[in-house]
């Protein structure tokens, strides 16, 4: 398991992400509800397939299970941060 955190250029919100090597499996916790920024979830959509997204509840924010492929392990920091950088708008 990888769990690493990124934040946007501003420092107005953090992603955390764990990845589950075996599972092929990573869970993005965003500090925002999905439908504030669509942009991004259709960008991460893109790249992964999305499995589930959980607003949590008494809090802003939401976790995305999203299933990757072999390949994508080894580059998920860069593209998640490439897509909160490009896409994430604050709110």
């Amino acid at each position: 398991m990888q769990r690493f955190k990124i934040s946007d250029p501003t420092g107005r919100t953090v992603l955390t992400v764990t990845a589950h090597g075996r599972l092929h499996t990573a869970h993005i916790h965003a500090e925002f509800h999905p439908l504030e920024q669509p942009e991004f979830v259709d960008a991460l959509e893109r790249v992964y397939r999305i499995e589930q997204i959980t607003k949590d509840e008494g809090a802003h924010g939401c976790t995305i299970l999203v299933k990757l492929r072999p390949e994508q392990k080894a580059t998920i920091i860069e593209d998640v941060e490439g897509i909160l950088t490009e896409y994430y708008r604050g709110t």
